[in-house]
Formats: C-alpha cells, structure tokens, sequence
C-alpha cells in the first residue's frame, strides 16, 4: 500500500460558503468552510505549504492542527505484583507451625547438627526445631525446652518442644 503521508490544517478563512482548493503538487481537490464537516481536513504534505501561504485580507486562511501531546504510559513489566504483603515479624502465637519431615537428611539441609542443638537453641528457628527436636534425645529436648522458657519463650517452639515432652 503507497500511502501518502498527510497534515492535519484548519481552515481560518472568514465566511460560510464551502470553498474549494487545489493542491498544488497532487492537483487534490480539498473543500473547506466554516461548518463542523469542513473546518478541519488531512491534507497530503506536499500541498500543505502552498495552502498556508494563503491570505485573506493579511490574515492566514489555513493553520497546521497541533496534535495534543502523547501522554507516556508506564511501563509494563511482566513481573508480577505481590497480592499479599506481609510488615514486620509474625506473632508467634498466631503463626501456625506445621509439622516437618524429620530425618538427618533433613537437619543437615537446615545446615543443623543436632548434636549441637541443646547449645544452639536460642538461635534455632522453630522450622528448625521443628525438624531436628523429634530426633533429639529426651534429655536434649529437656534442656532445650528450659532455655526456651528461659529465653525466647516463643509459643511455637514451646509447642514443639512439649509435644516431644510428652506434656
């Protein structure tokens, strides 16, 4: 498809009788007037020039229509926007803990020796604790359960660590 690339003028002209133009380079025949159908046209580019040189009375009779300025739309990104976000730390009374699979397998992926666990256990999480304390000794348990209550006294390790208790 060969298109022509086009202008959008006005017609300035005073009047209301519809008046007829020929473009000079496209021999074109462009009608304008002062009514809603006629006042603004697409004029090929190569006829623009020769109709803005035209005057009436020392006024020009056609302008170029200014588009409005695009308005840049934000950029669309493909990541996806959270639906939930969460502000500062869980309360540990209302955060659920569920139950982990135990085995060595799974204290060692936690990066966790439950040998070392019974001195460890201010700094375990109750993930952790979750997977290591059903494979502790019941005297390790014991003395873990005391420095909790001691310490941290966090209702999710105290669950865990009871449970194994027996309590």
């Amino acid at each position: 498809m060969n298109e022509k690339p086009t202008t959008l003028i006005r017609f300035l002209g005073q009047g209301t009788n519809t008046r007829e133009y020929k473009g000079s380079e496209t021999n074109t025949q462009y009608r304008f007037a002062n009514d809603a159908s006629h006042k603004q046209k697409y004029v090929y580019n190569g006829d623009v020039a020769k109709l803005l040189m035209l005057m009436d009375g020392g006024a020009p009779m056609f302008a170029v229509v200014q588009p409005p300025p695009v308005e840049q739309a934000a950029p669309v990104t493909n990541e996806p926007t959270p639906a939930l976000v969460a502000v500062g730390s869980p309360n540990a009374e209302e955060a659920p803990v569920a139950s982990q699979p135990t085995s060595q397998g799974a204290a060692q992926s936690l990066g966790v020796a439950t040998a070392a666990a019974t001195t460890a256990a201010p700094s375990m999480t109750i993930r952790e604790m979750g997977v290591l304390v059903p494979e502790m000794p019941i005297d390790e348990v014991a003395e873990l359960l005391t420095q909790e209550r001691a310490g941290a006294n966090r209702v999710g390790a105290l669950r865990i660590l009871e449970g194994r208790m027996g309590e």
